[in-house]
């Protein structure tokens, strides 16, 4: 495997973690619009994290050749590592990630929820009921999108390995 092979692989994974992130973000932010103009610039940070999304997978082949250049070589990795496994690996770590990072977080939310749904307000405090629902699914959302791209891994590692083999192959790109 070559040294820009895996570049390209670090920078797809970085160019999804950046995609997640900012649907996160949006997920945030929608609620937060108002019928103002300016609340439009609450979507300019999942904006921010899309484009970097689309420009670092768009030119991620281009940026391996510029970056490594002539000085590309063969990596001497053991037979078995393939680019779908890197891909797989970096993949589960990001699931796992940001599983872990909101599980916390979420199942704190859930149980206080539950707690205020039964009557029983333990902490006496008047939080707006649309706080909490906003609090549960900012944690919640990357919880369960962690859980899932963790669940999904190999079959994304395989198929990105393919695309991006075939992107490698094909020089007219």
């Amino acid at each position: 495997m070559n040294l820009s092979h895996i570049l390209i692989i670090f920078l797809r994974v970085f160019a999804i973690n950046w995609l997640l992130v900012g649907f996160f973000r949006l997920f945030v932010s929608i609620p937060m619009l108002t019928s103002n103009w300016l609340s439009v610039f609450y979507l300019a940070g999942p904006g921010v994290y899309f484009l970097a999304a689309l420009l670092a997978w768009i030119f991620a082949v281009k940026i391996a050749k510029v970056l490594i250049g002539r000085a590309d070589c063969d990596v001497q990795m053991a037979k078995e590592i393939t680019p779908a496994m890197l891909f797989s690996t970096a993949f589960l770590g990001i699931g796992l990630y940001f599983f872990l990072t909101y599980l916390g977080g979420s199942l704190n939310w859930l149980h206080y929820l539950a707690i205020t749904q039964a009557g029983h307000d333990l902490m006496n405090t008047a939080v707006d009921e649309d706080s909490n629902f906003y609090s549960l699914t900012s944690s919640l959302i990357p919880c369960l999108a962690g859980l899932a791209l963790a669940a999904c891994s190999p079959k994304l590692g395989r198929k990105l390995a393919r695309a991006t083999e075939s992107q490698l192959s094909n020089p007219s790109e």
